[in-house]
């Protein structure tokens, strides 16, 4: 069952993962404590409910990734290593109880944060990650479907190198 919650209003969310939380609780005999987004539709609204919920740990957010333009949510100007998000923007530093550990995605080699998201967020018609990539600069989200061992354990690497406390597929 995927919950995808940007497009409901907060009180339908909060009823859905409600349920979620009692299957599991009915089914398995244990509060789940974590949560991951469906098609990584996490926002402020979501990090209410979870709050509500004692959600104490949330893995949605995707640094440096901007989604498409039919997508509600884009985390791309995110913290890359975990954060307590605030309730007014969950891709800033904030109050949050509940802990961000974002996805972890990366450039092949260092950068500076800034270049980072001007990167991202040049708009898709310059073709920008296509260049940089002609120069080995590339982007990588890991996770097992899109790369190989040999890629995984190198992102990893680069994270560790980044001072990256905490790798997350």
């Amino acid at each position: 069952w995927e919950v995808s919650h940007t497009h409901l209003e907060q009180g339908l969310q909060e009823r859905k993962l409600r349920t979620l939380v009692e299957v599991v609780q009915e089914n398995f005999g244990i509060k789940p404590l974590s949560y991951r987004a469906g098609r990584w539709q996490y926002s402020e609204s979501t990090l209410a409910v979870l709050e509500q919920l004692g959600f104490v740990v949330d893995t949605s957010v995707t640094p440096l990734w901007k989604w498409d333009e039919n997508m509600s949510v884009s985390h791309f100007r995110a913290p890359r290593y975990p954060y307590s998000p605030s309730r007014t923007d969950i891709c800033r530093q904030g109050e949050s109880p509940v802990l961000e550990v974002p996805v972890t995605i990366t450039f092949n080699k260092a950068i500076p944060r800034s270049l980072e998201l001007l990167i991202v967020s040049a708009p898709r018609v310059l073709h920008t990650m296509g260049i940089l990539k002609r120069f080995g600069l590339r982007r990588i989200w890991l996770r097992p479907g899109d790369l190989t061992l040999k890629e995984m354990i190198a992102a990893a690497d680069q994270v560790v190198k980044d001072g990256g406390p905490i790798i997350n597929v």
